[in-house]
């Protein structure tokens, strides 16, 4: 049988240390090392990259509805001077509301109210209100009617009040029993001084 020699302590030693030496020699730590930097540089850069695109995002985001909220101011401010232009020719100054409401009075057959006409002032700088006030009497309830509803197609004329009342003083059934009523009406506008 063979034996292996006989190896003195030191001799064993210095093998044991050579084989230690070769193995260590055989593994790539430094590539490892390296590798683990790298890859926690890796790590850093796309932590990094997701803070910053957060970050963008959320400005994205506040930049988009400060946008919205020009558009709707910008949107506001069109419809108030779409609105303004609208009332300036809404308001304008017109002598020929009561010649209007006289001629409408005619139309609908109607017996000639008397009109008159009062100028207020109101707490809107620039405007007064225009206030017209027929008198009713001896009016059939037909042309009254009609001539009230044609008072709603004169430009921004408005209706306050209604007070009629039938005429007692007449006879019942006058011309084929259709009363007859007499009172008052009375009317707005605002406009221009």
């Amino acid at each position: 049988m063979n034996e292996a020699p006989m190896l003195s302590d030191d001799v064993r030693l210095e093998l044991l240390n050579a084989a230690g030496a070769s193995e260590r020699a055989g593994r790539p730590v430094g590539l490892v090392v390296l590798a683990g930097l790298a890859l926690a540089a890796a790590v850093g850069y796309a932590a990094y990259g997701m803070v910053v695109r957060g970050g963008a995002a959320s400005r994205r985001d506040e930049a988009a509805e400060e946008l919205a909220t020009i558009k709707r101011e910008a949107d506001a401010l069109l419809t108030l001077d779409a609105q303004r232009k609208v009332d300036d020719q809404k308001f304008t100054r017109s002598d020929v509301t009561q010649p209007r409401v006289e001629t409408l009075a005619q139309d609908s057959g109607m017996n000639k109210p008397v009109i008159t006409l009062r100028t207020v002032t109101t707490n809107f700088p620039g405007l007064t209100r225009v206030e017209l006030t027929a008198s009713l009497d001896d009016q059939l309830t037909g042309p009254v009617l009609e001539w009230l509803s044609g008072l709603n197609q004169i430009d921004n004329l408005a209706v306050s009040s209604i007070e009629l009342v039938p005429d007692l003083q007449l006879a019942p059934g006058t011309e084929e029993g259709r009363p007859r009523w007499r009172g008052s009406v009375t009317m707005f506008r605002y406009q221009r001084q």
